[in-house]
């Protein structure tokens, strides 16, 4: 790989995560996984052929897996090996899987494989084969678990399970919409389509500087699917004209209004799956975890960090875009009767009605975005957090000028080394970690001139406090939940615990003075860290009291 790439510290840790994460995205199970991720760099001299200087990477890993289907392991490795080599997740492979007991293959009773499709197998759920040239229907599927009951539902309970592909969608894959008179029968069917509307947009955030939408899902019953262009439709006025009355189902729905709103589309109503799924406690709050706990299905999450922008986009593209949006309003039910069954319907609707008060407001600009630079860290001085600081709005300029992403412009370890070792010349720039590519060495003198602009600073000028962030306010009384602070409680002799203790009124006794603030506050049988019974130690004499 990239010699900047290679040398970066944080690469074992990402290159770690590249495996597991295919695990968990193929839903394979696993345990005892340990292994090692080996860096070397090789720099050529003499008369050797090949590049000055290559970077690799070495991943060993080992685990057990759970079950005896192997297919989905093969597939997470696949994955793996994709993401090493920068290319998009291959399509599941047709890998060899056990065969069922009574099934006997060339080698004997005991022993042989076939291939998944052959045996009916779906990921890593098996099912009786269809017969000839029928299709298991999509809507034909294990029953859902009870809402109720959804934490009986574990990673080991495989028989509910089903992993949702391009041939398992209801009604195929739609083309996508890119003239007028295509959006005028779209917004005719959604028009007449009845029940809640579920939306979704794709952007392309590793990869461009906006967060536009470059693709935008619907599903709506009696309409179907619509998958739609904005690039040349810009303006959706229409549609949100058709659909302005009824409910909008989003899942992480403060990501995706936003671009929304650029396109002309502003909810009235709307229910979000991924904050309702939080308010009502679950753990994972993923799409694809959600739709595999309340649903039984799996969805293949390979393409959520894809380039959007790219024009034509593949089939596989449309149709993991289009299965985004075919169970959200499945999983919004599922949801809504979770949260009855709490009793949180109320603090649901305060929340989402805020959503849709301030959801669609461009995103809040960041004070001093550039702290969040990766390994800032290991930045150490006033004058290098300068340098740091001049690096990275002269990226961001190019970066916006060009609308690509800031990383690929100039990564976050270069702009790192450059900080910490203040190259004065172009030869010594060009030598550091992330400055060997041929788009970056054309901009070396915009790098050195935005580090001469940070060794100009004054030194007072190189001194940055953070912004001051008050405390969330109060709950109001009555309240409590996710994300609300409560308020102090009172004390039996006036006054609030933990702040200044009220004076009792004559005649009346001390309540509070035997009884320490922290103690009346604790929750009832939580006494763990708080100070002992007794009476409340005299005040330290001030040396005002007690003068020379």
């Amino acid at each position: 790989m990239e010699v900047d790439l290679a040398a970066d510290p944080l690469l074992p840790g990402v290159g770690w995560t590249w495996l597991t994460d295919a695990l968990d995205a193929q839903d394979a199970g696993y345990r005892a996984i340990g292994g090692t991720i080996t860096q070397t760099m090789s720099t050529r001299f003499g008369e050797l052929a090949g590049p000055p200087a290559t970077g690799d990477v070495e991943i060993r890993a080992s685990w057990t897996p759970t079950g005896v289907d192997l297919a989905a392991h093969l597939d997470a490795w696949c994955t793996l090996l994709a993401s090493t080599a920068g290319l998009p997740p291959p399509p599941p492979a047709e890998s060899a899987a056990p065969l069922p007991a009574g099934q006997p293959t060339r080698g004997g009773a005991g022993g042989g494989t076939r291939s998944t499709r052959a045996l009916g197998l779906s990921g890593d759920r098996r099912t009786t084969p269809a017969p000839s040239g029928r299709r298991k229907p999509y809507g034909k599927r294990h029953a859902a678990p009870a809402v109720g009951a959804v934490g009986a539902l574990g990673r080991g309970d495989r028989a509910h399970r089903r992993r949702v592909r391009a041939a398992d969608r209801r009604e195929g894959t739609p083309e996508p919409v890119a003239t007028p008179d295509q959006l005028a029968e779209v917004v005719a069917r959604f028009a007449g389509g009845a029940g809640p509307v579920a939306l979704d947009a794709e952007r392309a955030s590793g990869y461009r500087y906006s967060q536009r939408a470059y693709l935008v899902q619907l599903r709506r019953a009696g309409a179907g699917t619509a998958l739609i262009d904005p690039l040349p439709l810009p303006d959706l006025s229409t549609l949100d004209a058709a659909i302005a009355e009824t409910e909008w189902v989003l899942h992480a729905a403060n990501q995706d209004l936003p671009c929304l709103a650029e396109l002309g589309l502003r909810p009235r109503r709307l229910f979000d799956t991924e904050l309702a799924a939080r308010l009502a406690g679950f753990e994972r709050v993923g799409l694809a975890a959600l739709t595999e706990q309340l649903l039984g299905f799996s969805l293949e999450k390979h393409h959520s960090a894809a380039d959007w922008s790219s024009r034509p986009l593949p089939e596989s593209w449309l149709t993991y875009a289009a299965l985004d949006v075919e169970l959200l309003t499945d999983l919004r039910d599922a949801l809504d009767a979770e949260l009855v069954r709490q009793g949180k319907s109320e603090w649901a609707a305060e929340e989402f009605a805020a959503l849709v008060a301030s959801g669609t407001r461009p995103p809040r600009v960041r004070a001093e975005p550039w702290r969040r630079t990766s390994g800032i860290h290991r930045v150490r001085g006033a004058r290098a957090q300068a340098r740091v600081r001049s690096l990275w709005y002269a990226r961001d300029q190019i970066a916006a000028r060009r609308d690509s992403a800031p990383g690929r412009v100039l990564p976050d370890s270069a702009i790192v080394a450059a900080a910490e070792l203040d190259p004065r010349d172009e030869k010594a720039l060009l030598t550091l970690p992330g400055f060997g590519g041929r788009s970056v060495r054309r901009l070396a003198r915009t790098w050195l001139a935005a580090l001469d602009d940070a060794r100009q600073l004054p030194d007072d000028a190189c001194r940055w406090r953070r912004p001051w962030r008050a405390p969330p306010p109060a709950a109001p009384v009555g309240r409590t939940g996710p994300g609300c602070r409560r308020p102090a409680d009172p004390l039996p002799g006036g006054g609030v615990a933990g702040g200044r203790r009220a004076q009792p009124a004559p005649g009346e006794p001390d309540l509070a003075r035997h009884h320490p603030p922290g103690r009346l506050a604790a929750p009832r049988g939580d006494h763990r860290g708080h100070r002992r019974r007794g009476p409340a130690r005299p005040p330290r004499p001030r040396l005002a009291d007690h003068p020379p």
